[in-house]
């Protein structure tokens, strides 16, 4: 087992996602392996807040981005983390208030 980042957030919907859109198994495992240590941020009000004030400006902006992009975004808006993602298409340091570095 790899050694476990210092910390590593998870959206519950991600998660859920990746477990309910038959993800292959190393994926589903990891998952789980991650659970215990890992923090499972939950949508509130103030994620919504953020979730809607991204999607209005992808909407003005006219560069749509992946519905559970600007989740996870708004996550890390709701929290000041910066988002460390590989995922270049995202393009979450495009967002408005939002920190992204690439691992």
């Amino acid at each position: 087992m790899r050694e476990p980042p210092q910390l590593l957030v998870w959206n519950k919907l991600v998660v859920v996602v990746l477990e309910s859109q038959g993800a292959g198994a190393p994926t589903q495992l990891h998952v789980s392996d991650t659970q215990g240590w890992a923090e499972i941020i939950d949508y509130t009000e103030r994620t919504a807040d953020h979730h809607a004030r991204l999607i209005a400006h992808v909407k003005r902006t006219g560069r749509p981005r992946g519905a559970l992009d600007l989740i996870i975004a708004a996550h890390a808006l709701e929290t000041g983390r910066i988002l460390i993602s590989r995922d270049a298409a995202a393009r979450f340091g495009d967002l408005p208030g939002v920190v992204a570095e690439e691992p």
